[in-house]
């Protein structure tokens, strides 16, 4: 079967690059031929640092997808290339990350993330899409009912975070949909890219996504506290020891993480590997409203209090944070959510005769 993924496959961020990359690589495990529709979110104004790092992203992030994406379709630069133009595929899959979220999207054009391009009679599936915040914020009624109306035509919808069943079912009348874990979370080996697994480090990775203070108050505090030597991805943080990474691959970014006694971050996809590669960490608070997907996950994990909220909040625990994860109880309870999610991907793939849809 030929199966076309809409995601974020291009973007600067490490995550969504591996996400996309882990769900190729399971639907390509399953026996399926998979292409990645190739889009561009547009960008704000940059100035001239800011066009330089992402030149120098994109540069190393292009080397990535060479070697570990399936073939991609031509750019898509909007909503409306994509509806003129679709690419063909017996079945189209929209997910993961906040695909669902137009702040993110709705630049592009919000509706094509619910598969509005899609030619008839081709299957339409949702793998852990996220809203990326807890309640829908309504894009006006004539939109929203239009919305509606797209997922309505899926063939099955699944989200990332639990509370985006809520979200499917309270605003867009959907009851069918259910909860699967981020792509990532479905592959256990990710040695084809980092290689023999590393020996700790003694080292702590810091790793901030988005800057909101906390984040960097609370890794001062651990570095100091465990004697750790840092490994900075952040040009804005002074270190008087350890590593800042510039302009890091993703390879070096997942064996800096694979290596490390103790990480603190707060991406929802740094978080997802520490827990792959069974590494202690602490995740701080993200930008205001998008805390819900990580405390879900973590809570689904039964190791929700490695979130901390506030700087009080770390100090008023940190003992209790510098302790191991029993890790035996969460690949157990991870291991439970993969064998759903994978079934989730099998059933909706397989249950559709497609030479009948094709009318």
């Amino acid at each position: 079967m030929k199966i076309d993924i809409l995601t974020f496959s291009h973007a600067i961020n490490r995550g969504a690059h591996m996400q996309c990359y882990a769900l190729q690589r399971v639907l390509t495990q399953m026996g399926q031929d998979v292409e990645v529709i190739h889009i561009e979110l547009p960008n704000g104004k940059l100035n001239i640092k800011g066009a330089v790092s992402k030149t120098l992203s994109n540069w190393k992030n292009e080397r990535f997808r060479s070697r570990f994406y399936r073939p991609t379709t031509r750019v898509y630069t909007s909503a409306e290339e994509l509806r003129q133009n679709p690419p063909i595929a017996d079945a189209y899959i929209v997910g993961s990350d906040q695909v669902w979220n137009p702040d993110i999207t709705g630049d592009f054009g919000a509706e094509a993330f619910f598969l509005d391009f899609v030619p008839k009679g081709a299957k339409k599936i949702a793998y852990a899409a996220s809203f990326g915040m807890p309640v829908w914020k309504s894009l006006g009624s004539d939109k929203d009912e239009e919305i509606a109306r797209l997922l309505q035509q899926f063939d099955a919808i699944s989200v990332r975070e639990p509370n985006g069943v809520n979200i499917c079912k309270d605003t867009f009348g959907i009851d069918n949909a259910v909860s699967t874990i981020d792509p990532v979370y479905l592959l256990q080996d990710y040695s084809n890219i980092i290689g023999n697994k590393t020996k700790p480090s003694h080292r702590i990775v810091y790793y901030p996504l988005i800057r909101c203070g906390v984040e960097k108050e609370v890794f001062a505090e651990v570095s100091a506290d465990l004697g750790l030597k840092p490994i900075v991805y952040d040009l804005h943080t002074h270190r008087k020891r350890g590593s800042r990474r510039i302009f890091p691959s993703i390879a070096r970014w997942l064996k800096d993480l694979s290596a490390a006694d103790m990480v603190v971050t707060n991406s929802f996809h740094c978080m997802s590997f520490c827990i792959i590669f069974g590494k202690q960490f602490v995740v701080t608070k993200p930008l205001e409203g998008r805390e819900a997907r990580m405390v879900l996950m973590l809570r689904q994990l039964g190791i929700e209090d490695r979130y901390v909220a506030t700087i009080e909040d770390f100090r008023a625990r940190k003992q209790d944070l510098y302790k191991p994860i029993d890790y035996t109880s969460v690949h157990k309870r991870l291991a439970e959510l993969r064998k759903d999610s994978i079934a989730f991907l099998s059933e909706s793939l397989g249950n559709c005769d497609l030479s009948s849809r094709r009318g």
